[in-house]
């Protein structure tokens, strides 16, 4: 019995794609709801994908058009405000769109806005912030940022530049007692600002980057901060192995919630 049904329900199924496959073929698809009441989709039986080449010909120009905007309105500034051409600092005001976008420039083949921006990377000044600069951000947006520009194209000074933000910016946060990294520095005195609390990903998803600043540079004084960190967190009991809460408390260096 149960076998009748399963051949029914596969027959019934069969049936309803034949109607579909057939009106398809008859007649075209059409999205009657446009967005924002503009015209309705229409994909025919003649649509026709085009060709890699200007598939990505079209997002390189995409790109272009992000980039032109930032840099006519932000350029040097963390980010553009699209809305209102304006610009805002929040990552220290060390243009972080810019190292953001290196290894996207490189990817994409956009020489001259990538020379663009490396003119602006060799001038950073990482000792300049009116803010304290917050670890985590830091790490993956300034330092991971030079890091895949420098795997993409070898750069002595994109090497350089990256040593300098770690030894200025992100090392400090691990003078600490327990050498768990504070969520911030200040950039100006070159010490941890210390916390109670901190969120986990803040201080255990360092070590991609800083592992790979060793390997390129030789120095292992930041791969062998990144491993403290795990070790640090693999001593501490869990309920489930490798699933660890969200906040610790830096003091004790133990979760606050089993959350």
């Amino acid at each position: 019995m149960k076998t009748v049904l399963r051949l029914s329900a596969l027959a019934a199924i069969c049936l309803q794609l034949s109607a579909v496959n057939a009106t398809t073929n008859e007649t075209s698809a059409q999205f009657t709801n446009g967005i924002a009441g503009g015209p309705a989709l229409q994909i025919t039986n003649e649509t026709t994908i085009p060709n890699t080449d200007h598939r990505a010909e079209m997002v390189r120009n995409a790109f272009r058009h992000a980039w032109k905007g930032y840099t006519d309105y932000a350029y040097g500034h963390d980010e553009l405000q699209p809305m209102t051409n304006g610009t805002t600092d929040s990552r220290n005001g060390w243009g972080a769109t810019i190292f953001d976008a290196l290894d996207t420039l490189l990817i994409m083949g956009l020489e001259e806005e990538y020379q663009q921006a490396f003119e602006h990377v060799r001038r950073v000044d990482w000792t300049h912030s009116e803010e304290p600069s917050k670890t985590f951000e830091t790490n993956i947006r300034y330092l991971g940022g030079l890091l895949s520009a420098y795997d993409l194209r070898p750069d002595p000074i994109l090497l350089e530049k990256a040593r300098e933000l770690a030894e200025y910016v992100i090392m400090p946060a691990f003078d600490t007692p327990n050498r768990i990294p504070a969520a911030f520095v200040n950039v100006v005195t070159g010490r941890p600002i210390r916390d109670t609390e901190i969120v986990l990903a803040e201080f255990g998803s360092l070590q991609l980057e800083l592992v790979r600043l060793s390997q390129v540079t030789g120095d292992d004084r930041y791969e062998r901060a990144g491993n403290h960190i795990i070790e640090m967190i693999s001593e501490v009991p869990s309920r489930m192995p490798g699933l660890y809460p969200m906040i610790w408390d830096l003091e004790r260096f133990a979760p606050t919630n089993s959350k």
